[in-house]
């Protein structure tokens, strides 16, 4: 894709010139940065593109924001008087009105109008633009052959009418344009600062020749700008007439016509050199004021008093498909990168987690070793724990039961310690009631002691005594591990 260069050029291609007008944008006037022009004779449609191809690499149009003119001749214009100030409203009519004025049907016509002057009594002057599709897609075909495109395409009387608006500082008084085109010319009439009346017509005139005083170009000259004139003041409500004639042209030396014109006609003939107040620049020959350039440069920055513009539909839908193309690549991209970034965001993440498992990994691997002998330190330590350990000890054990017993009328035949399975006690007793509340002070006393019950009561004789034995029995809570044995 061409680097954008942030410049305008205005490009007016026919089968004898390619005129090129570069502005720069600016606030006010026209910034001219150069004015090119090839002349040849490109007959032939390929021919021509070929050369429009060469003209726009030569001098790097790609890099512009490029717009284009189309000559009047090459189509219909009509000013009309509308009941209307509502702009869809006149673009209705002067729609259904369009086989008034060309014998075309509407959907072969590229159409299009602006409000020139509002009247009272909700009355509007219009322009109003019929080009037949034809002409409007070759030219479009044209530039893209050529490979460019533009943004917008003008019509010579706007662009005319635009800078004649822009520049003019002469008064009221009606006055004409007469435009050398190349295969054509053009007569404006403005009025009041407003375009009064347009008439284009085609010819086959190279103005070149006016320099070498060729009657029949300056006859006819004269005829078609006289035959217009005669038209305003006909078609004009005072019936006034136009004694000043400006000439301008893109390439025919305007100096020369207006003297021709002025002697064939004895109207006051000049060129436009009252447009030169609009150009910031220079332009190769004063005399060859490029009048309808400096207005499609004004119309290219929105400036234009007289707006038209026939980009067709067709193209208007390319580019609109081209820029849903364009958001969709755009919003697919941008997806892209997001679903890329996630995904690297991911890998990153994974790469890290498994080099932290990694480096876990050997330093546990490190570590070992000396894990297992804390280990079995740790083990050890417990088995030591418990055996020096002197909390329920059988003596300890047996030291509380002893202080729990009666001082007197009784005593422990038998003492039986199993660790972490049970206790028994046998006992000589007086009273069996003795050893009942002895049973209960144990389960009271300690918590080991909780489950305590009498077992087997029997009798004894000692010593010419009877006496009573029984036992006691204290289940003890088995450890939470593995259970150890003990002895008595």
């Amino acid at each position: 894709m061409a680097r954008k260069s942030g410049q305008i050029s205005i490009l007016q291609v026919d089968a004898n010139t390619i005129n090129r007008l570069r502005v720069r944008p600016s606030s006010a006037g026209v910034e001219v940065t150069a004015y090119d022009q090839e002349r040849g004779s490109w007959t032939d449609e390929s021919a021509l593109a070929d050369a429009l191809k060469v003209f726009a690499r030569t001098h790097r149009l790609a890099e512009d924001e490029l717009y284009s003119v189309l000559p009047r001749h090459t189509m219909t214009a009509r000013i009309l008087a509308l009941p209307s100030n509502d702009l869809d409203e006149i673009r209705g009519m002067v729609r259904l009105g369009a086989e008034e004025f060309v014998p075309y049907p509407a959907h072969e016509l590229v159409i299009d109008q602006c409000v020139l002057q509002k009247l009272p009594e909700g009355i509007s002057n219009v322009l109003a633009v019929f080009a037949h599709r034809d002409v409007v897609d070759g030219h479009v075909h044209l530039m893209k052959a050529a490979g460019l495109e533009p943004h917008r395409i003008f019509i010579s009387t706007a662009c005319i009418a635009s800078a004649a608006r822009d520049a003019w500082k002469g008064g009221s008084e009606p006055y004409a344009i007469v435009n050398l085109a190349s295969g054509g010319i053009e007569v404006l009439i403005m009025k009041d600062g407003f375009l009064a009346y347009g008439r284009g017509v085609s010819t086959t005139q190279n103005w070149d020749t006016l320099e070498d005083n060729d009657s029949e170009a300056g006859e006819e000259l004269a005829i078609e700008v006289k035959a217009s004139l005669s038209a305003y003041r006909r078609e004009s409500e005072d019936g006034q007439s136009v004694e000043k004639v400006f000439i301008c042209s893109e390439g025919a030396n305007t100096e020369v016509a207006a003297a021709v014109l002025a002697e064939q006609t004895g109207l006051e003939c000049a060129p436009t050199l009252f447009a030169a107040s609009l150009v910031h620049g220079t332009i190769a020959s004063p005399a060859t004021l490029p009048l309808v350039s400096l207005g499609a440069a004004l119309a290219a920055q929105q400036r234009e008093s007289v707006a038209i513009d026939l980009v067709p539909q067709s193209l208007l839908n390319a580019r609109a498909e081209a820029s849903n193309r364009r958001t969709l690549i755009g919003s697919g991209l941008l997806l892209g990168c997001i679903v890329v970034a996630l995904l690297v965001l991911y890998g990153i993440g994974t790469h890290q987690r498994n080099a932290y498992i990694t480096q876990l990994d050997a330093e546990i691997a490190l570590v070992a070793d000396k894990a297992t002998e804390v280990r079995d330190m740790q083990s050890k330590l417990t088995r030591l724990k418990e055996q020096v350990d002197r909390s329920g000890t059988a003596l300890e054990l047996m030291a509380d039961v002893v202080k729990l017993m009666p001082p007197k009328n009784m005593a422990i035949t038998k003492f039986s310690f199993a660790r972490n399975v049970e206790i028994t006690i046998e006992l000589r007793v007086n009273d069996p009631a003795e050893a009942e509340r002895f049973t209960n002070s144990l389960r009271e006393s300690n918590e080991l002691f909780k489950d305590a019950s009498m077992g087997k009561i029997g009798t004894i004789q000692e010593r010419g005594r009877t006496l009573n034995q029984l036992e006691i029995n204290i289940p003890l809570p088995a450890p939470a591990s593995e259970e150890e044995g003990g002895g008595q």
